[in-house]
This record gives C-alpha cells, structure tokens and sequence, in this order.
C-alpha cells in the first residue's frame, strides 16, 4: 500500500508539471498532439477531442505532453513559431502548476496537524546497558527538570550533562501523568555513537490543526524559504558552508523509495502530515530543478528565448534542437548514475518523531 500511494503521487507530480503546459498551449491556440498518463508504448487511446489525444501508456510513472511543432517555427500554429511571450508562459506553466500544487499540499499538510514544540525535552532513545537504561528512563519520557533546573531546550540538559560528568545526576521525569525522580551518573566516556547518558533526547512536541488562512500563509512561507535554500545550496558548498560528502542527487528510485519510507510512517502512526510536506517539498523542488537554464530542460529552453530578446533574432532552430538533445542525452546519462547510486546505497527517510 505505501509504494503504491507512493508511486501515485510521485506521478501526479510529474502530471501536473505536464498539465500546466498542456493548459497554457491550448489556452494559447496551439495544438497538443497528445496528453499521455504514464510513458509509451501506449496501451490504451482514452479519448480523441479537439485534435488531442488523451492515452494510458505502459510505463506507469508521471506522463507527458506532445505540442505541435515544439522545435520548428516553420510549422505554422506549432509552439516554437509562437511569440517570444507565449512561449515563455508555456515553458514557465509546467513549473508553476508544481509549485501550486506544492502549496495546495503544505497547505492540507498544516491543516492535518504539524508539530508544534511544547519547549520541553522529550527522550527519543535510549541505549541498552547505558545509566538511562540502568536508572529506568524510557523513550517517550519528557524530562522537566535536572537537580532541580527545569529544561525547555534538549541543548540545556546536553550542557549540565557535559559539566556533571561521573557525578550523580537527579532528573524530574513525566510519562503519562505520571511524575517520578530518576538518578544516575553520566558517563566521561561513554562507548562510540553514544552519549554520556545513553539517550538521544529532541524537542517534545504536539499536534496544532492551522486554520485554513493560517495553513495558507505556512504554506506560502515554507515554499520561498525550499526556493531559496536550494538557490544557496551551490554557494554554501563552494565556500565549505556544506561539506561535499552530504550533498547528493536523488532519483526516481530514491525519490520513491523516501515517500515509501513517508507513507509507511504516515500509515502507522495515522499522521499524514510527513507524507503531506515531503510530497510537496518534493513538487516545489521539481519546479526549481526544471527552471535551471540546462539544455532539455524547461528553464534551458527560456535561456534560449531570453537570447532571442538579448539578440534580436533566435539561435538557428535546428542547432537549438541540437543542443537541447545533447542535454537530455546527458540528463538521462546523469539520471542512470544517480539511479545506480540511489540502489546501491539508498537513502532513507527521516524519523519525524526525532527530527521534531
């Protein structure tokens, strides 16, 4: 059921990018060959209207659109004969219909519930055999207070901890209703990947249901502040801000195989608010990935039409065609590596109960 629901999104948002160029060309007069849902070979022709075929292909993943006359302006009412600005609103319709569609899902994501910090230290972890295990604290268990100072933030108890170290410690503990003292002795060297306690502790948090203008305006916020994190990216990893080693593309594979991960946390918990924001994360980060001025893409495509402002006159059509094909050779080449790296040593996705 998860890779299904997974699957069925992931192309929804490939079908929507499709979708706003097949809605701006027919809005513009010019004629779509064809509307497919998923790639060829075609198994089913749904309906012929207005000139348009609507298929159901073999492949099921996303889908595609096929406008008359995409790379030749001699054909007359095909794309690339159209004004410069019917061809740019055409190219920037597909990004745009992501991006709508990524603020209808943040959007129905903080509606659902998002979690909102309680500002109080929630343990998320505890290691086997470690002084936490040994004095009885729990995952799940919200810690108040340590030797009497009440904590809001999980740095606070990492700090005392660190500056009590082989001393006995005394924590205010909460599970359920339930309020108890636990001690125990915070190790000075604690085994590798553990602390001195033995827990990884994070910030409690509970469910807060936005109002729809509320919703709104997170939604709004969250997808400027993708745009613009994965506009500083390149620069952050060109003056070391981001080490190289946690940089790397994700395919379709690795894409799939995170909004599995999503939609089974999101299945078993009964919280779609994870599957929600990934999803239109994912949407908002497609729309910037294609306005990137690469050759086969859509904001390749607009480099050339801003050229064609810049110049007067357009770059010959059929050296246009040229290098756009040369891009999408190189684009798929990338894709096959990427899709090799994603199966051999696959991501996986976040445990929201530790990141928030």
């Amino acid at each position: 059921m998860p890779l299904l629901l997974a699957i069925v999104i992931l192309s929804i948002a490939v079908l929507a990018h499709e979708f706003g160029h097949f809605l701006l060309a027919k809005r513009a007069g010019i004629k779509v060959e064809e509307f497919g849902i998923g790639f060829p070979p075609r198994i089913l022709k749904l309906a012929e209207r207005d000139g348009t075929i609507y298929s159901l292909n073999a492949i099921p993943f996303g889908g595609f659109v096929r406008i008359l006359g995409e790379d030749d302006p001699t054909v007359k009412g095909g794309f690339a004969s159209q004004p410069k600005r019917v061809r740019s609103l055409v190219l920037l319709a597909g990004p745009a219909m992501n991006v709508l569609l990524g603020v209808v899902l943040f959007t129905a994501a903080f509606m659902s519930g998002y979690p909102a910090p309680l500002y109080k230290v929630k343990v998320v972890e505890v290691a086997p055999g470690s002084p936490a295990a040994k004095a009885g604290l729990k995952a799940g268990d919200i810690i108040l207070s340590v030797d009497g100072n009440s904590l809001q933030k999980p740095s606070e108890l990492s700090d005392y901890t660190r500056e009590h170290l082989g001393e006995e410690i005394t924590l205010l503990v909460k599970r359920g209703e339930e309020e108890f003292q636990l001690t125990l002795v915070p190790r000075p060297k604690p085994p590798p990947n553990e602390g001195p306690m033995g827990i990884v502790i994070g910030m409690a948090t509970t469910r807060k249901r936005a109002s729809l203008p509320e919703a709104l305006l997170l939604s709004l916020h969250s997808t400027v502040i993708i745009f613009l994190l994965m506009l500083s990216i390149p620069f952050l990893a060109l003056m070391g801000k981001v080490p190289l080693s946690e940089l790397r593309p994700v395919g379709p594979v690795g894409a799939t195989r995170l909004a599995v991960d999503m939609a089974q946390q999101s299945v078993t918990t009964g919280w779609w608010f994870p599957f929600l924001i990934f999803m239109g994360f994912l949407n908002v980060a497609l729309a910037e990935a294609n306005l990137l001025p690469i050759p086969g893409l859509d904001g390749g495509r607009l480099l050339f039409v801003v050229l064609e402002a810049i110049r007067g006159k357009r770059v010959d059509y059929r050296r246009e065609s040229w290098v756009h094909m040369v891009g999408f050779l190189i684009l798929i080449a990338l894709m096959v590596i990427v899709t090799y790296f994603d199966v051999t040593a696959p991501l996986r996705g976040q445990n929201w109960g530790e990141f928030f």
